[in-house]
């Protein structure tokens, strides 16, 4: 259960590309230039889990208007699953991984 000071939404991807993960699995989002701590205003926390969905936790003070789909499935569009799969390729340490094994998202 997501603590008072989260929102947390399972995100589902329709899209043909799969959702990466890497051996960072838990990315973090942050909004505008307030940080990426975990702490830090309007944070989101992006955890893969697996290729068609994601777990996204939200500052909730910040991202207050978001309460209404609070623990609800939201889609993702093709824009989304490329951005989510950019941090996971961002944050990783060494490694990126897909179940399609399709990476040309990083040639871009």
């Amino acid at each position: 259960m997501a603590s008072e000071g989260t929102r947390s939404i399972r995100a589902d991807c329709l899209t043909s590309i799969s959702l990466w993960t890497s051996d960072n699995p838990i990315a973090i989002k942050q909004h505008e230039d307030f940080g990426t701590g975990l702490a830090s205003h309007g944070v989101q926390v992006v955890y893969p889990i697996s290729s068609k969905h994601l777990l996204i936790m939200f500052e909730s003070n910040f991202w207050n208007k978001l309460k209404s789909y609070d623990r609800m499935s939201i889609p993702l569009s093709e824009n989304d699953v490329k951005l989510y799969n950019k941090l996971q390729a961002n944050q990783c340490y060494r490694q990126t991984y897909s179940s399609d094994k399709n990476f040309e998202l990083l040639l871009t």
